[in-house]
C-alpha cells in the first residue's frame, strides 16, 4: 500500500496497470484527496489516470525517486573535488607542492625544509636568506647537525674539549694532518655554547664597568685602585670599492641581474652612497662585421644612449 504523497516524479509504481510498473512523469493534485497522475509505460507509452484515497490499497511504489538529481553547479563541483585532492596529495607525493611550481629548488634545500624544519610542529621559525649568504648556505647551516659531523684536530682528556673544533664549513685534509676526530653534531654543539658563553662572560667586571688594576702579584692594589676601562679604537669603515667581472656574452641579461641583486643593491641601499655602474662592450670580430651588424648596432647604441661607441677597421 502506498499513499499519494509517495507518487513522485521517476518512481516506479504497480497497480496502475495489471502485472505493469509504470514510472510517474508528473503530479497535478486537486485538493488533498484527489490527483492527476502521468505516467510511462515501459513501451514508451505516455498516459493519464485520476486517482483516489480509495485507491492507495492497490497502489505499491517500487522504487522511489532518486534522491540526487546531478543539477548542481558543475564547476563549484570540481572545485571541491580538487581542493580536497590537493589536501590528500601528500599522500603519494610529500614534496608535490615542490613538483608543481616554477621554482626549481636544490636537493639539499628541500631537506632542509621537508625533513628537518617541517617535522618540527608547531613550526616557529622562517627558514631566510641573510644579504648575500644564499639559500645553499643558510640551508646547509640548518643541515650540518642533521646530517652530518664536526671535526677537531684533537681531543684534550685534561680539559675536557676537542682542540680546532669546526662544524657547518669546509674542512680541507692535507697530507700535513692526514688525521683528525669525528664529532658527533650534539657534542659539538654543547662545546661551541660553552666556549661561547666563557667568551662572553668578562673577569673583573664590578657593577658599573669599572676594572680594578692588579697589583704585581697578580691582587688588587692596595687601597683597590680603580682605572676605567680602555676603549680600543675602531677601525675605520672602507669608503670605496670598485670591482671588474668578465660576463657570458650569451647569458648577459642572467648574470647582470645577479650582480645587481647581490652586489649592487647592498651598496646602493647605504646612505648617501653614490653607486656608478660602467658597461663596456669589447669584441674581436677576426672576419669583420657584415653591414646589416654595424648599422644596427651602431643605432641601437645611439637609442640606448651610449657615451661613446663605434667599429674599427684595423
Amino acid at each position: 500500500m502506498a499513499r499519494l504523497e509517495d507518487l513522485t516524479p521517476n518512481a516506479a509504481v504497480r497497480g496502475i496497470l495489471p502485472d505493469v510498473l509504470v514510472t510517474v512523469v508528473n503530479v497535478q493534485w486537486f485538493g488533498s484527496e484527489a490527483l492527476e497522475l502521468t505516467y510511462k509505460t515501459p513501451d514508451g507509452r505516455v498516459a493519464n489516470v485520476l486517482l483516489y484515497r480509495h485507491d492507495e490499497a492497490r497502489l505499491e511504489v517500487v522504487e522511489h525517486g532518486r534522491s540526487w538529481s546531478f543539477d548542481g553547479d558543475g564547476a563549484l563541483f570540481r572545485l571541491v573535488s580538487e581542493a580536497h585532492r590537493i589536501r590528500l596529495a601528500h599522500l603519494f607525493d610529500p614534496v608535490l607542492a615542490v613538483h608543481t611550481s616554477i621554482v626549481e629548488p636544490l636537493p639539499h634545500q628541500i631537506t632542509a625544509v621537508y625533513d628537518v624544519m617541517l617535522p618540527r610542529q608547531p613550526l616557529r621559525f622562517l627558514l631566510a636568506d641573510d644579504p648575500g649568504a644564499g639559500q645553499t648556505i643558510m640551508a646547509g647551516l640548518l643541515l650540518w647537525a642533521h646530517e652530518s659531523f664536526a671535526y677537531a684536530d684533537s681531543y684534550d682528556e685534561a680539559a675536557g674539549r676537542y682542540r680546532g673544533l669546526r662544524a657547518g664549513q669546509h674542512v680541507p685534509l692535507s697530507a700535513d694532518s692526514p688525521t683528525g676526530l669525528l664529532v658527533r653534531p650534539e657534542v659539538a654543539v654543547r662545546q661551541q655554547e660553552k666556549e661561547t658563553r666563557a667568551a662572553a662572560t668578562t673577569t673583573g667586571m664590578p657593577t658599573g664597568g669599572e676594572v680594578i688594576a692588579p697589583a704585581p702579584g697578580g691582587g688588587p692594589t692596595p687601597g683597590g685602585s680603580v682605572i676605567p676601562p680602555v676603549t680600543p679604537p675602531s677601525p675605520s669603515a672602507p669608503k670605496r670599492y670598485h670591482g671588474t667581472v668578465t660576463l657570458d656574452p650569451t647569458r648577459v641579461g642572467r648574470d647582470a641581474g645577479r650582480i645587481g641583486e647581490e652586489v649592487i643593491a647592498h651598496l646602493a641601499g647605504l646612505a648617501d652612497a653614490e653607486v656608478k655602474v660602467t658597461l663596456e662592450i669589447e669584441a674581436e670580430i677576426p672576419n669583420g662585421a657584415p653591414d646589416h651588424v654595424v648599422r644596427v648596432v651602431t643605432e641601437n647604441s645611439r637609442t640606448l644612449r651610449f657615451t661613446s661607441q663605434g667599429f674599427e677597421v684595423e
